[in-house]
């Protein structure tokens, strides 16, 4: 240390020893630039520094308010006071955040703060520049394990996380699992390019989330303040945690859980106040405990203050509240008691429980003293059951579907919110095969694996991407039969592809909804797609069959549901399934059927619909007939006819219409011949003749007409005299453009580095970027490009990880994504993509739910991984 810091500091270091130490010093009067008794140095021309004034002024370190030395801070690097003379008095080493970069302790800059709100130029509270390799995750980074080498411990030498699943190191940026093999079906499922993730094969919710994997692993996330989970804790678990191994079924009650093992033992923990666990006490568990020594236990149910079992002979045990009768009364039990023979299924709730005998007849009884157990009927072909706190539902052995009881929010399903004293049938349906009560709200399941959901949905737990209530059944597109439906108190469910899927009521880690924007690909449906448009925060696409979906900003109309309602999961529009193609512009949708006929919708003000009016739709109104293609921009629309004609609608304040005025069109206008595709930016067009020339016109301020110019062109001009062309795509204010040998080009507006050209140069006439391109894509401010080998490069703006590399940063050549990628389409801020297989990709940001996964408090569907 130098000489002049040690006299300084020692006539303070003997009053140190007194009063701290290293250890255990208090933090509450640390000199923080962001602390509430900091004050700005203010001129002193005028202002006399006073020490002790309990105002930091210019010339001073600090000023506590007093001339003592009081106990010190404990920095993050030291201990430190604020002196008599009001200045930093250090302790053994020095301090981070006093404006001074000690070198000689490995301090590697000084901004005088000591917290991890660090610029780019700044420094962490260990007064270190932000570097990989520094054993601190820093922003940007996805890991940091202190070295810089691809060691195969989950980071790599940029410090991003490995996803290698099947190298048995637990990634968890990416992975949730990873036991050593990428094999599928033993309880950690592989992903392709994105980790390892758990394999589930039941679940069960109520206010917290039970589940258990394929290989008998037991996980759990939700509420907990009874330790219903399991976990040793009474603390609100986020995410899924594990629980223990070797179980085979579990149910999750009110505020306690039972569980049986594939040893056939039963297991139960949570809260205990009327002997519920089953343990012979009332003390509440937070960690499984076993219940009885018998190893036949066959089913478990878990209700508000009771349970029920059932052994593999089928006799029925129950514990916990009205567990048995006296001789006068039902009371409870603080161990499994015998009540009689031949059950198969008990469903239990808040008043009444209700049961299947094993020859199909079905059985309700009180929730109370009395406990009398009362036939349902004469049927005894009941074959599934499920209740919610007053009502009922079963579906017989011939695939109907029954519900009784309370109807306040339309949870029978019958169409009304008139309660139902018996079974009553809900429509004609013979495929019902499983069903799920939660609280007001229902989950089903047919035999072909589609889900139906209806009730209350005051916390989106219906899956509609709504919270308005439904009275009847409502297909709930899960995109892939499930496997399994489950409710619990707002929340529904599905697992589909050995996945768990969540909406409604937050249960789970807020990390996978996507509040902020997605930087990589994500899998979002199987393969099912054929075409895809993305608008300015919304998505319209075509399934295989024909059948056409939307979901995201729906403000003017623009997904066409009849509705302004944003949708955060894909919903059905209609139920034509002849829709062959979409384009989606600003906030307005066109698309084509199978016949040619031209359809509109969404917002109008401008004309861009062609129906004649400036009036915004919300449905799909027909435009035309004999159209081939359609492209749209910012506020107009082109589209080609089969015989080449081109017709321009919508607005034209930048002759971006080319017919030779600014005036806007309401209606189809013919601006020429001979085309075989057009494609419309922002407020210019370009298109390609049938001879392979390039044709440009509109708005030329940043040189996207490619003439060498930056003048309007209020007419279809040619660009250059090349006729090889094959492809051409506009962009906000650039041009992307292919020729027949894989060149691929581009000009116009550059300052994001969306011409791939490595400069941020406007560039006035088409510029070679690469080769070897099949297809590309020019957006708002960033660029893709399809290879003939079907990688997806990206290049431009990417402020929300819409190029989708993994960054927010900015980039200005070609740089790869991924394999397999066969169409792209992209707006402002987000991408989709489809692949060769059929499978829809979405990433970038979420801001309206265009995504089609999750948006922030909407509740809507949920993947976990």
């Amino acid at each position: 240390m130098k000489l002049t810091k040690i006299i300084k500091i020692l006539p303070a270091i003997l009053m140190l020893a007194m009063y701290c130490s290293v250890s255990d010093i208090p933090r509450d009067n640390e000199l923080d630039p962001k602390a509430d008794n900091y004050i700005e140095p203010t001129d002193v021309s005028n202002v006399t520094a006073v020490c002790g004034n309990n105002v930091y002024e210019s010339g001073e370190e600090c000023d506590d308010g007093n001339l003592d030395i009081e106990a010190c801070t404990y920095g993050s690097t030291g201990c430190t006071v604020c002196g008599s003379d009001c200045t930093l008095v250090g302790g053994v080493i020095s301090y981070c955040g006093d404006f001074i970069t000690d070198t000689e302790y490995f301090e590697e800059c000084d901004m005088g703060i000591n917290n991890s709100d660090y610029m780019a130029n700044a420094c962490r509270t260990t007064c270190l520049l932000p570097a990989c390799g520094d054993m601190v995750i820093d922003s940007g980074e996805s890991c940091d394990d202190g070295n810089t080498a691809d060691d195969l411990n989950g980071c790599d030498a940029f410090c991003v996380a490995n996803n290698t699943c099947g190298n048995g190191t637990l990634e968890l940026a990416v992975e949730e699992c990873d036991d050593g093999n990428a094999t599928d079906n033993d309880g950690c499922r592989t992903s392709s390019g994105f980790g390892c993730y758990l394999e589930f094969s039941q679940v069960s919710s109520s206010d917290h989330v039970m589940a258990i994997t394929k290989n008998g692993d037991l996980w759990g996330w939700g509420t907990n303040d009874f330790g219903q989970l399991g976990d040793g804790t009474t603390n609100y678990v986020l995410s899924p945690k594990k629980i223990g191994t070797g179980f085979s079924k579990v149910s999750a009650g009110k505020r306690h859980t039972v569980a049986i093992k594939t040893d056939g033992t039963v297991w139960a923990w949570g809260y205990n106040s009327s002997g519920q666990l089953g343990d012979g006490t009332k003390t509440d568990r937070y960690s499984p405990v076993q219940i009885s020594a018998a190893t036949d236990w066959q089913s478990v149910t878990a209700g508000i203050a009771n349970t029920y079992a059932i052994k593999s002979n089928s006799d029925l045990y129950a514990w916990g509240a009205y567990a048995y009768y006296d001789g006068d009364f039902f009371t409870e039990s603080l161990t499994p008691v015998y009540r009689e023979c031949c059950w198969s299924q008990i469903s239990t709730n808040v008043f009444i429980s209700m049961g299947i005998k094993t020859d199909g007849s079905l059985y309700t009884w009180f929730f109370g003293p009395t406990n009398t157990q009362v036939m349902v009927g004469t049927d005894a072909d009941w074959s599934f059951i499920s209740q919610g706190p007053n009502f009922q539902c079963a579906i017989k052995s011939n695939g109907t579907l029954w519900t009784w009881g309370s109807n306040t929010y339309g949870q029978l399903g019958d169409g009304t919110t008139t309660s139902v004293s018996a079974p009553t049938q809900i429509g004609i349906d013979t495929n019902w095969s499983s069903i799920d009560c939660g609280t007001y709200s229902v989950i089903a399941k047919k035999t072909t694996g589609g889900v139906y959901t209806w009730g209350v949905n005051g916390s989106g737990q219906l899956g509609d991407g709504s919270t308005t209530d439904r009275h009847q059944p409502a297909y709930l597109s899960t995109s892939s039969p499930a496997q399994q439906v489950f409710a619990g108190a707002g929340i529904s469910g599905v697992i589909k592809n050995s996945r768990i899927f969540t909406w409604g009521k937050r249960h789970d880690t807020e990390s996978l909804n996507r509040f902020e924007p997605v930087t990589e690909p994500k899998q979002m449906m199987p393969n099912e797609w054929l075409n895809v448009s993305a608008g300015e925060s919304y998505n319209i696409a075509v399934k295989s069959d024909g059948t056409l979906w939307a979901w995201g900003k729906n403000s003017s109309g623009q997904l066409g549901n009849g509705t302004t309602e944003k949708k955060s999961v894909p919903v059905q529009i209609g139920f034509d399934s002849d829709w062959s193609f979409v384009s989606a512009g600003y906030e307005h949708t066109v698309a084509l059927k199978t016949d040619g006929s031209l359809w509109a919708w969404g917002s109008n003000g401008s004309g861009q619909l062609g129906d004649g009016t400036t009036t915004n739709v919300s449905a799909p109104k027909q435009i035309g007939t004999g159209f081939s293609f359609v492209t749209t921009g910012y506020a107009h629309t082109l589209a080609l006819k089969s015989d080449g004609s081109l017709w321009a609608w919508g607005s034209n304040s930048s002759s971006q219409l080319g017919d030779g005025t600014t005036n806007e069109s309401l209606m189809p206008k013919q601006v020429g011949t001979g085309f075989n595709s057009v494609s419309a930016g922002k407020n210019h067009t370009v298109a390609l003749k049938s001879d392979g020339t390039v044709w440009a016109w509109g708005s030329n301020n940043s040189g996207q007409l490619g003439d060498g110019g930056t003048t309007n062109k209020s007419v279809p001009t040619q660009i250059g005299a090349d006729k090889n062309w094959t492809f051409v795509k506009a962009g906000y204010e650039h041009t992307v453009a292919l020729k027949s040998d894989g060149t691929l080009w581009a000009w116009g507006y550059n300052y994001y580095g969306q011409l791939g050209d490595d400069t941020t140069n406007n560039s006035l006439m088409p510029k070679q970027i690469g080769a070897d391109y099949e297809s590309s894509e020019a957006n708002a401010y960033h660029t893709f490009a399809v290879k003939s080998d079907g990688t997806l490069w990206a290049w431009g703006r990417n402020n929300f990880g819409q190029l989708g590399d993994g960054t927010e940063i900015d980039i200005l050549t070609p740089t790869e994504i991924g394999p397999g990628f066969a169409f792209i389409s992209s707006n402002t801020s987000h991408s989709v993509a489809i692949k060769s297989n059929g499978t829809l990709w979405v990433w970038g940001s979420n801001s309206d739910g265009q995504l089609g996964i999750d948006l922030g408090d909407v509740p809507t569907l949920k993947d976990f991984k």
